[in-house]
């Protein structure tokens, strides 16, 4: 579907945070060269306005050369703050998408959404 190519794609470096606010329904990708191994994503939302709301959202990492998507992480709660962590192995050396959506919650003035992602190598 035309509404999930990236509009503008950028740069991550694995050990790097990247940081951004989007409003609901809103992706931020970003663009990294991964080599064979173990990462782990760590995903940071939190609500701007520091009142507590449904953070919901993923993580999704994209094989730019096959086109395949892999779901890494997924939040949904109810807070002013989440994080989420996970681990995922990569068995060819490529270039990568990585697309971060934010579902947003029920309450339209809570829809902004802060997010924090890093990338690691697990050793």
């Amino acid at each position: 579907c035309s509404s999930d190519l990236p509009v503008a794609v950028e740069p991550l470096t694995v050990g790097r945070p990247v940081t951004g606010r989007f409003d609901k329904d809103e992706r931020a990708y970003f663009e990294v060269r991964l080599v064979p191994g173990s990462y782990s994503a760590l995903l940071e939302f939190a609500n701007p306005n520091m009142n507590p709301n449904s953070l919901t959202g993923d993580l999704t990492l994209i094989d730019a050369d096959r086109g395949t998507f892999q779901q890494i992480l997924a939040l949904d709660v109810l807070e002013v703050k989440a994080r989420q962590m996970s681990t995922f192995d990569i068995t060819r050396e490529g270039q990568y998408l990585v697309r971060i959506t934010n579902l947003g919650g029920p309450f339209p003035e809570y829809y902004r959404t802060d997010y924090v992602l890093t990338l690691s190598a697990v050793k």
